[in-house]
Protein backbone atom coordinates (compact mmCIF):
# COMPACT_ATOMS: atom_id res chain seq x y z
CA UNK A 1 0.00 0.00 0.00
CA UNK A 2 1.32 3.11 -1.21
CA UNK A 3 0.77 5.87 1.46
CA UNK A 4 1.15 9.40 0.20
CA UNK A 5 3.69 11.94 2.45
CA UNK A 6 3.76 15.80 1.64
CA UNK A 7 5.54 16.73 -1.60
CA UNK A 8 6.98 19.43 0.05
CA UNK A 9 9.13 16.56 1.83
CA UNK A 10 10.48 14.66 -1.11
CA UNK A 11 13.87 12.61 -1.05
CA UNK A 12 16.35 11.81 -3.51
CA UNK A 13 18.22 8.34 -3.50
CA UNK A 14 21.40 8.76 -5.05
CA UNK A 15 22.48 4.72 -5.88
CA UNK A 16 26.17 3.97 -7.52
CA UNK A 17 25.80 0.95 -9.45
CA UNK A 18 27.81 -1.10 -12.02
CA UNK A 19 26.53 -4.86 -12.33
CA UNK A 20 23.28 -7.19 -10.54
CA UNK A 21 20.65 -5.42 -11.92
CA UNK A 22 17.91 -8.00 -11.15
CA UNK A 23 19.36 -6.78 -7.55
CA UNK A 24 19.12 -2.90 -8.38
CA UNK A 25 15.83 -3.43 -9.86
CA UNK A 26 14.57 -4.93 -6.43
CA UNK A 27 16.34 -1.78 -4.50
CA UNK A 28 14.38 0.68 -7.00
CA UNK A 29 11.51 -1.10 -5.89
CA UNK A 30 11.62 -0.47 -2.32
CA UNK A 31 12.03 3.00 -3.40
CA UNK A 32 9.59 3.40 -5.91
CA UNK A 33 7.15 6.06 -4.45
CA UNK A 34 5.89 9.69 -5.60
CA UNK A 35 8.15 11.22 -2.70
CA UNK A 36 11.48 9.50 -4.41
CA UNK A 37 13.30 10.85 -7.00
CA UNK A 38 15.91 8.26 -7.93
CA UNK A 39 19.18 8.95 -9.40
CA UNK A 40 21.74 6.38 -10.75
CA UNK A 41 25.63 6.37 -11.80
CA UNK A 42 25.66 3.24 -13.53
CA UNK A 43 29.56 2.26 -14.44
CA UNK A 44 30.25 3.39 -17.33
CA UNK A 45 32.39 0.24 -18.16
CA UNK A 46 29.06 -2.04 -18.55
CA UNK A 47 25.81 -1.41 -20.79
CA UNK A 48 22.99 0.52 -18.90
CA UNK A 49 20.09 -1.93 -18.04
CA UNK A 50 16.92 -1.58 -18.11
CA UNK A 51 15.53 -0.32 -15.26
CA UNK A 52 11.61 0.50 -14.86
CA UNK A 53 9.68 3.17 -12.15
CA UNK A 54 5.99 3.69 -11.64
CA UNK A 55 5.49 6.31 -8.78
CA UNK A 56 9.27 7.95 -8.98
CA UNK A 57 11.14 10.19 -11.84
CA UNK A 58 14.43 8.06 -12.36
CA UNK A 59 17.62 9.79 -13.75
CA UNK A 60 19.94 8.10 -15.04
CA UNK A 61 23.36 10.30 -14.56
CA UNK A 62 26.51 11.15 -16.94
CA UNK A 63 28.96 8.16 -16.52
CA UNK A 64 32.59 7.20 -15.74
CA UNK A 65 34.61 4.14 -15.07
CA UNK A 66 35.00 3.45 -11.50
CA UNK A 67 37.51 1.84 -9.33
CA UNK A 68 36.86 0.68 -6.00
CA UNK A 69 39.88 2.82 -4.14
CA UNK A 70 40.55 5.57 -6.12
CA UNK A 71 38.88 9.17 -6.33
CA UNK A 72 36.86 8.05 -9.50
CA UNK A 73 34.66 7.09 -6.75
CA UNK A 74 34.43 10.33 -5.38
CA UNK A 75 33.18 11.71 -8.67
CA UNK A 76 30.77 9.26 -9.05
CA UNK A 77 29.44 10.97 -5.71
CA UNK A 78 30.06 14.45 -6.53
CA UNK A 79 28.01 14.00 -9.96
CA UNK A 80 25.02 12.42 -8.56
CA UNK A 81 24.82 15.25 -5.37
CA UNK A 82 25.33 17.59 -8.10
CA UNK A 83 22.52 16.38 -10.46
CA UNK A 84 20.33 15.88 -7.66
CA UNK A 85 20.38 19.36 -6.45
CA UNK A 86 19.83 20.85 -9.80
CA UNK A 87 16.85 19.08 -10.19
CA UNK A 88 15.03 19.66 -7.08
CA UNK A 89 15.65 20.84 -3.06
CA UNK A 90 15.24 17.88 -1.34
CA UNK A 91 14.67 16.76 2.51
CA UNK A 92 17.26 14.27 2.14
CA UNK A 93 19.75 12.61 -0.03
CA UNK A 94 20.54 9.32 0.62
CA UNK A 95 23.47 7.56 -0.72
CA UNK A 96 23.20 3.67 -1.56
CA UNK A 97 25.00 1.51 -3.85
CA UNK A 98 23.00 -0.86 -5.76
CA UNK A 99 23.87 -3.57 -3.72
CA UNK A 100 21.71 -2.29 -0.86
CA UNK A 101 18.64 -2.81 0.78
CA UNK A 102 15.53 -1.22 2.39
CA UNK A 103 15.34 -2.94 5.93
CA UNK A 104 12.10 -1.23 6.69
CA UNK A 105 8.95 0.31 4.74
CA UNK A 106 9.76 2.82 2.93
CA UNK A 107 7.11 4.80 4.74
CA UNK A 108 9.31 4.74 8.26
CA UNK A 109 12.08 6.07 6.40
CA UNK A 110 10.67 9.00 5.39
CA UNK A 111 8.61 10.02 8.64
CA UNK A 112 11.80 9.09 10.55
CA UNK A 113 14.20 11.02 8.25
CA UNK A 114 11.40 13.92 8.00
CA UNK A 115 11.76 14.37 12.09
CA UNK A 116 15.54 14.18 12.00
CA UNK A 117 15.57 18.16 12.41
CA UNK A 118 18.00 18.66 9.85
CA UNK A 119 20.56 16.08 11.44
CA UNK A 120 23.22 14.99 9.25
CA UNK A 121 23.47 10.99 9.21
CA UNK A 122 27.58 10.39 8.65
CA UNK A 123 29.72 7.85 10.08
CA UNK A 124 32.73 9.72 12.15
CA UNK A 125 35.27 6.55 13.37
CA UNK A 126 37.59 7.66 15.96
CA UNK A 127 40.37 5.22 15.96
CA UNK A 128 43.34 6.15 13.76
CA UNK A 129 43.53 2.85 12.49
CA UNK A 130 42.26 3.23 8.77
CA UNK A 131 45.58 5.68 8.59
CA UNK A 132 48.41 3.48 8.75
CA UNK A 133 46.48 1.25 6.04
CA UNK A 134 47.14 4.32 3.43
CA UNK A 135 50.33 4.59 1.42
CA UNK A 136 52.71 7.06 1.78
CA UNK A 137 51.67 9.43 -0.93
CA UNK A 138 48.05 8.97 0.32
CA UNK A 139 49.69 9.95 4.14
CA UNK A 140 51.49 12.62 2.86
CA UNK A 141 48.55 14.44 1.32
CA UNK A 142 46.54 14.52 4.49
CA UNK A 143 49.15 15.72 6.80
CA UNK A 144 49.37 18.78 4.13
CA UNK A 145 45.18 19.44 4.51
CA UNK A 146 45.74 18.63 7.81
CA UNK A 147 47.36 22.05 7.79
CA UNK A 148 43.85 23.79 5.93
CA UNK A 149 41.20 21.63 7.47
CA UNK A 150 42.63 21.40 11.05
CA UNK A 151 41.65 18.22 11.22
CA UNK A 152 40.97 14.87 9.44
CA UNK A 153 37.80 12.80 9.73
CA UNK A 154 37.05 9.34 8.18
CA UNK A 155 34.45 6.89 8.11
CA UNK A 156 31.75 4.76 5.92
CA UNK A 157 31.39 6.16 2.69
CA UNK A 158 27.27 6.03 2.73
CA UNK A 159 25.40 9.00 4.37
CA UNK A 160 21.82 10.82 4.67
CA UNK A 161 22.69 14.46 3.99
CA UNK A 162 20.19 17.17 4.44
CA UNK A 163 19.83 19.77 1.52
CA UNK A 164 22.43 22.30 3.39
CA UNK A 165 24.82 19.43 3.37
CA UNK A 166 24.90 18.92 0.14
CA UNK A 167 25.05 22.07 -1.23
CA UNK A 168 27.91 22.50 0.40
CA UNK A 169 29.45 19.57 -1.33
CA UNK A 170 28.79 20.81 -4.42
CA UNK A 171 29.79 24.47 -3.63
CA UNK A 172 32.96 23.11 -2.59
CA UNK A 173 33.45 20.53 -5.69
CA UNK A 174 36.58 22.33 -7.44
CA UNK A 175 38.52 22.49 -4.34
CA UNK A 176 37.32 18.67 -3.47
CA UNK A 177 39.18 17.47 -7.07
CA UNK A 178 41.91 19.36 -6.28
CA UNK A 179 42.71 18.10 -2.26
CA UNK A 180 41.37 14.86 -2.44
CA UNK A 181 42.27 13.49 -5.82
CA UNK A 182 45.35 11.32 -5.24
CA UNK A 183 44.42 10.26 -1.47
CA UNK A 184 43.29 6.50 -1.40
CA UNK A 185 39.81 5.70 -0.63
CA UNK A 186 39.10 9.49 -0.19
CA UNK A 187 35.31 8.31 -0.72
CA UNK A 188 35.52 7.69 3.39
CA UNK A 189 37.44 11.31 3.76
CA UNK A 190 36.32 13.93 2.02
CA UNK A 191 32.34 14.00 3.12
CA UNK A 192 33.07 14.12 6.78
CA UNK A 193 36.72 16.41 6.87
CA UNK A 194 34.59 19.07 4.68
CA UNK A 195 31.25 18.69 6.31
CA UNK A 196 33.03 18.93 9.63
CA UNK A 197 34.61 22.88 9.02
CA UNK A 198 30.31 23.94 8.90
CA UNK A 199 29.84 24.35 13.00
CA UNK A 200 26.32 25.26 11.86
CA UNK A 201 25.88 21.16 10.95
CA UNK A 202 24.38 18.89 13.26
CA UNK A 203 25.00 14.96 13.13
CA UNK A 204 23.39 12.13 13.80
CA UNK A 205 26.00 10.60 15.84
CA UNK A 206 29.68 11.68 16.30
CA UNK A 207 32.00 8.38 16.31
CA UNK A 208 31.78 4.92 16.22
CA UNK A 209 29.20 3.20 13.71
CA UNK A 210 25.99 3.39 13.03
CA UNK A 211 25.33 7.09 12.70
CA UNK A 212 24.81 6.77 8.89
CA UNK A 213 21.70 3.85 10.40
CA UNK A 214 23.32 1.55 7.62
CA UNK A 215 23.21 -1.84 9.02
CA UNK A 216 26.97 -2.94 7.40
CA UNK A 217 28.47 -6.10 8.72
CA UNK A 218 32.91 -6.08 8.70
CA UNK A 219 33.22 -9.30 10.73
CA UNK A 220 35.02 -10.90 8.04
CA UNK A 221 37.77 -8.84 7.80
CA UNK A 222 39.51 -6.96 4.68
CA UNK A 223 38.24 -3.91 2.53
CA UNK A 224 35.06 -5.39 1.82
CA UNK A 225 31.94 -6.04 3.87
CA UNK A 226 30.60 -9.25 4.26
CA UNK A 227 27.99 -10.68 1.30
CA UNK A 228 24.81 -11.36 3.31
CA UNK A 229 23.34 -15.03 4.04
CA UNK A 230 20.54 -16.51 5.32
CA UNK A 231 22.62 -16.90 8.62
CA UNK A 232 22.96 -12.96 9.00
CA UNK A 233 18.51 -12.33 8.52
CA UNK A 234 18.46 -12.24 12.40
CA UNK A 235 21.24 -9.66 12.94
CA UNK A 236 19.76 -7.63 10.04
CA UNK A 237 16.01 -7.60 11.24
CA UNK A 238 17.28 -6.60 14.81
CA UNK A 239 20.01 -4.48 14.22
CA UNK A 240 16.84 -1.03 14.18
CA UNK A 241 18.54 0.36 10.68
CA UNK A 242 16.89 1.60 7.59
CA UNK A 243 19.18 0.47 5.05
CA UNK A 244 21.96 -2.51 4.95
CA UNK A 245 24.79 -3.87 2.40
CA UNK A 246 25.72 -5.80 1.04
CA UNK A 247 23.45 -8.29 -0.66
CA UNK A 248 24.09 -10.61 -4.20
CA UNK A 249 22.00 -12.06 -6.82
CA UNK A 250 23.57 -15.09 -5.65
CA UNK A 251 21.47 -15.18 -2.13
CA UNK A 252 18.00 -14.19 -3.45
CA UNK A 253 16.27 -16.31 -1.05
CA UNK A 254 17.72 -13.38 1.69
CA UNK A 255 16.92 -10.78 -0.55
CA UNK A 256 13.05 -12.02 -1.37
CA UNK A 257 12.93 -12.52 2.47
CA UNK A 258 13.77 -8.70 2.99
CA UNK A 259 11.67 -7.47 0.56
CA UNK A 260 8.32 -9.74 2.08
CA UNK A 261 9.38 -8.34 5.52
CA UNK A 262 9.63 -4.98 4.67
CA UNK A 263 6.47 -4.82 1.90
CA UNK A 264 4.47 -6.66 4.89
CA UNK A 265 5.35 -3.79 7.24
CA UNK A 266 4.54 -1.13 5.16
CA UNK A 267 0.82 -2.49 4.92
CA UNK A 268 0.28 -2.46 8.79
Amino acid sequence: MIVFVSLLSKHAFLIIAYNQNTLLQTLINQIDHPNSDIYIHYDAKFELPNINTIYSSLYFTDRIAVTWGTFSLVEAELILFKTALTKHKYEYYHLLSGQDLLIQPINKIFEYFNKSLNKQFLDFYLNDKWFNDLGFKSKKTLYELKTQYGVIHHGSEWCSLTNEAVQIIVDEIDQIKQNFRTIHTADEIYKQTVLFQHKNLEFNQFGGDGGHKRYIDWSKGGPNPKTFTGNDLQQIINSGMFFARKFSEQNMNVVNYIVQLTTKKDEL
